[in-house]
């Protein structure tokens, strides 16, 4: 799940940098978290509509919550293997929507 994670948070930090997206600004660039990638991603706009589907931000959410949160791994929890393959689907399909121009 770790690995699922980085790599979601690879491919929103990607996206902010090829569009130039402002990301919230920390002193410490250590103390950029993942969710002010996402923020930036959520809000971007093509002619006044958002660049991404408002259902596939609320599924990337919904994966967020339960197998990409950095919360989760810090205990054993009960993730089903149904939702790991959902949220790999979730973040190929995201992936995917990020590169088109």
């Amino acid at each position: 799940m770790i690995y699922l994670r980085t790599h979601f948070e690879q491919i929103i930090k990607d996206f902010c940098n090829k569009k130039g997206l402002r990301v919230k600004y920390r002193h410490n660039p250590k103390e950029v978290q993942g969710n002010d990638f996402w923020e930036a991603v959520k809000g971007y706009e093509v002619n006044n509509q958002p660049f991404l589907d408002p259902a596939l931000v609320a599924r990337v959410e919904l994966c967020r919550s339960i197998v990409l949160n950095p919360i989760s791994h810090a205990a054993i929890t009960n993730t089903y293997r149904r939702e790991i393959e959902d949220s790999i689907n979730v973040i190929e399909e995201l992936e995917n929507e990020l590169k088109r121009p």
